[in-house]
């Protein structure tokens, strides 16, 4: 889980699913206290979805010419590979992709 709101669309899929199983969460309480992980009251509105992938939303996006790495990443790892890639001047030059869900979910 990378941010509130997924867990508010994952919560919501449990409930909605006919068939019964257990939902175990797994991932550190540390990103519960992190400023970049929080959500916006926005992005849990009716009119939002689960995004299993999350492409990178910065200058690696704007010029993808430019990008010589492509890394695959989820969780907390992503918020680690995004501080080091900034203290390393790297923003357009290495692209971070979030894998949220990799498989389809059981409905």
């Amino acid at each position: 889980m990378i941010r509130a709101f997924k867990l508010a669309f994952l919560v919501n899929t449990q409930l909605a699913c006919r068939l019964l199983f257990q939902l175990i969460i797994m991932t550190p309480k540390s990103l519960l206290r992190l400023p970049e992980a929080r959500s916006s009251i926005d992005q849990m509105t009716e009119n939002t979805e689960f995004q299993r992938v999350i492409p990178d939303s910065g200058p690696a996006t704007d010029n993808a010419s430019d990008v010589t790495k492509l890394l695959f990443c989820c969780g907390k790892i992503y918020y680690e590979l995004a501080k080091e890639r900034a203290d390393k001047n790297l923003q357009a030059n290495v692209a971070i992709t979030r894998l949220e869900q990799v498989a389809a979910p059981m409905l």
